[in-house]
């Protein structure tokens, strides 16, 4: 890959990340039906961060087995015998 081609690809990834794990709760436009952004849910009219343990579209998205707390992103440090 080209140097700039690596540099287009780690913008990509960065802008992903960012965009999963910093933005704002509410995803629709102003007089558009409420869309909650990902990572989070909607209730009474609200969008609610994902509860621990959860992440995605709707929060509808379980941590995989070694994954755990808020949107998965902390790795377990422990034996299968100890989870």
């Amino acid at each position: 890959m080209t140097s700039s081609g690596h540099g287009f690809s780690t913008f990509l990834i960065f802008h992903f990340l960012r965009c999963t794990l910093t933005t704002g709760s509410v995803c629709s436009g102003e007089g558009e039906p409420l869309k909650c952004c990902v990572n989070h849910y909607e209730v009474d009219e609200k969008c609610l961060e994902c509860p621990n343990g959860w992440f995605g579209h709707n929060c509808s998205v379980l941590c995989s087995e070694g994954f755990y707390g808020r949107f998965c992103s902390n790795a377990c440090n422990c034996s299968s015998e100890h989870e």
